[in-house]
């Protein structure tokens, strides 16, 4: 993956840059269940304070397309699951992986691969 400075090897779709932790934690909408969202997920807005040291910016009402199904969306309505080892951010409508972020070595590694657009 390469770093926002351009240094680092890596595609497009990659990002690193020094990072913090994820901010306060997000619920996932009462109707998730029904959209295909297993009680594990939380909403977008889970991953707000780290989107913030990551991008600079308030990320949470970014619109972002999703590139297997074209579902247009915020950023606080995905799915946001935080196991051990990283974040998964994924589409409510088809469950497609949107975006990733692995913290490693201090340095908060970024995929957005899933991702057709965001602005």
């Amino acid at each position: 993956m390469r770093s926002l400075d351009g240094s680092g090897a890596g595609g497009p779709s990659g990002a690193a840059v020094g990072g913090a932790g994820v901010g306060e934690a997000g619920v996932a909408e009462a109707g998730a269940a029904e959209a295909g969202v297993d009680e594990f997920a939380l909403d977008g807005n889970a991953i707000g304070g780290m989107l913030m040291e990551v991008f600079g910016t308030d990320m949470t009402t970014a619109v972002g397309t999703c590139a297997s199904c074209g579902a247009v969306a915020q950023v606080a309505e995905f799915s946001v699951y935080m196991p051990e080892l990283g974040i998964v951010v994924r589409c409510r409508r088809c469950n497609a992986v949107l975006m990733v972020f692995v913290r490693i070595h201090e340095v908060t590694c970024v995929d957005l691969e899933g991702l057709a657009s965001l602005s």
